[in-house]
């Protein structure tokens, strides 16, 4: 009775998990770039009962000589891992004449490889994102909508520490080159404005805003194709999002009921059979 409580008590704790995951999904269904989240549900070992008073030898055959197996019985549930799912994204068109948008294409025998652009943030930490919402700063850099910077890449297809592409005011276009000091941008005609695929997308580690951190040895030529006048929205289907956590909350419901039920069970072991 008691393993009971436990049992139910884990499916609680795991369905809040899975709502958080889900609510987040769904929070983020309109921001650009978004990827969503699966969660991974698994279930505690299984435990095998036997009879232990019985010697009648009868029931499913024992592994103990006398001793009947009932079955088994299981110990509850938890949240094993969260999986981003890198699904292409809906493109949408947008006014911005800065906006980029990411189109994968096929890759057979690499199923977990995208295209994503380079990011720098101020403190010169790398990251990849799918947000092609840019914009330009105050000095003309071009920055995504969490305000890091867009990171040249080099004619091996590797992203460039420190570069920045801008919007050059005499050609009409963007060029690449490295900052240098407070506000400075030395032109670097070996540098340009280009996607990069991470070659294992579970590798990757979310750093919020819709950015991940990468190792540096997964990095490949990009192969995606780049959309001007688009964005890239959530992968993020609504309805299936809502469909799960209607069952998360009645599956939520059905284990407080569970517990409900023990414990009235419990307070009558207790307080009335204690008696007799």
């Amino acid at each position: 009775m008691i393993r009971g409580l436990y049992t139910a008590a884990s499916g609680m704790v795991a369905g809040e998990r899975r709502q958080d995951v889900i609510s987040n999904n769904l929070a983020n269904v309109n921001t650009i770039g978004f990827k969503k989240d699966d969660s991974i549900m698994r279930s505690f070992p299984e435990m095998l009962l036997y009879s232990l008073n019985d010697h009648t030898g009868s029931g499913p055959q024992s592994i103990s000589p006398g001793m009947p197996n009932i079955g088994s019985v299981g110990t509850g549930a938890f949240l094993e891992e969260v999986l981003t799912r890198f699904s292409q994204g809906p493109l949408k068109a947008t006014d911005n004449k800065y906006g980029y948008a990411i189109e994968d294409v096929e890759h057979p025998g690499e199923p977990r490889r995208a295209s994503f652009f380079p990011m720098e943030d101020a403190q010169g930490n790398s990251y990849v994102s799918r947000d092609g919402d840019f914009h330009l700063d105050t000095q003309g850099y071009l920055v995504n909508s969490a305000g890091f910077f867009v990171q040249a890449v080099d004619a091996t297809g590797k992203p460039i520490p420190n570069s920045r592409v801008k919007f050059d005011e005499q050609s009409g276009s963007l060029v690449a080159g490295m900052a240098v000091g407070v506000g400075g941008f030395q032109l670097n005609t070996n540098l340009q404005f280009k996607i990069i695929d991470i070659q294992d997308t579970n590798q990757l580690q979310q750093a919020g805003t819709g950015s991940y951190r990468y190792n540096p040895a997964s990095v490949a030529t990009g192969t995606g194709e780049l959309k001007k006048g688009f964005v890239e929205t959530s992968n993020v289907d609504v309805a299936q999002a809502m469909t799960d956590m209607m069952a998360v909350m009645r599956s939520y419901e059905a284990n407080q009921r569970m517990i409900r039920t023990l414990d009235s069970t419990l307070d009558k072991a207790v307080n009335s059979l204690g008696r007799i």
